[in-house]
């Protein structure tokens, strides 16, 4: 099935230390050479929530399909949220690349990888927005 704006993709890879790493597919345009130019908008430890391209967001690794929009209206929604998110802060365990996803798919930020470490023998809660 074709790659669509609202997709929650990720990424697996080891420039970014071995684990997943989310984001929201926010446009997919047609190029000259008949291939696509594809946006990706995620949560980045230095600079926020940010737009790159697929080749920036996954480094050449293979990308995956978590979730798609339940409907045309639902993928508006996640985008304009994921619009309205940018520059927003990044936090490991409370505003995190999946959590953005969550958040843009629910309203409700959520990361199954921090709850994870979070359960932990000695470690911290996990995060209650």
């Amino acid at each position: 099935e074709p790659v669509l704006p609202g997709n929650w993709v990720k990424v697996w890879a080891q420039p970014w230390g071995g684990v997943w790493h989310h984001g929201i597919v926010r446009r997919v345009t047609p190029t000259v050479d008949d291939g696509f130019y594809i946006e990706i908008v995620y949560n980045v430890k230095d600079a926020g929530v940010i737009v790159s391209s697929l080749e920036e967001f996954s480094h050449g690794h293979r990308v995956f399909l978590v979730r798609r929009p339940s409907s045309s209206e639902h993928a508006r929604v996640i985008l304009a949220i994921a619009d309205k998110s940018r520059r927003k802060p990044y936090s490991a365990f409370s505003q995190n690349r999946e959590h953005f996803c969550w958040f843009c798919y629910t309203w409700e930020p959520k990361s199954e990888s921090s709850c994870r470490v979070n359960a932990l023998p000695g470690s911290a809660a996990p995060f209650q927005g």
